[in-house]
């Protein structure tokens, strides 16, 4: 029937066959290149290239600020191509996660209203007569 230690396996089976062996790799590559975008980051933000004894990110629009700070972690980055193979491997783990959740949550759901469906007519026959009894004879 499952229960939320089944559907923990499942998401762990389904993150290890659908790329999981590769994973802490791309969590790795990711890491690293995060790191250079974050010096990069704190260098930038003491930068003065004006000259006028304020930083430029302070005088930038909210706008320009997002912009630039795209632009430099763009820049940043050393080998883009593997970071972009990293987090589209990481993200199909993690859809192939979530999908497993989901069908196993599906497939919980349709076996207990099956069961329940099952069990209605049953329940009727035995609970019945006693609430009949303990309702009084108004209600019957």
């Amino acid at each position: 029937f499952g229960g939320t230690y089944f559907a923990a396996i499942a998401a762990a089976e389904a993150a290890l066959n659908l790329g999981g062996a590769d994973m802490w790799d791309h969590f790795k590559t990711c890491y690293n290149e995060a790191s250079f975008v974050a010096v990069a980051n704190t260098e930038d933000d003491k930068l003065d290239a004006n000259k006028d004894g304020i930083v430029d990110v302070q005088q930038m629009s909210t706008n320009d600020l997002i912009n630039h700070k795209a632009k430099v972690a763009m820049m940043s980055v050393k080998d883009p191509m593997k970071l972009q193979q990293a987090v589209t491997s990481l993200i199909n783990v993690w859809v192939a996660v979530i999908a497993t959740l989901k069908f196993q949550f599906a497939k919980t759901v349709a076996v207990a209203l099956g069961i329940a469906n099952m069990l209605s007519l049953p329940a009727c026959r035995v609970v019945g007569p006693l609430l009949c009894a303990v309702m009084g004879p108004d209600l019957n």
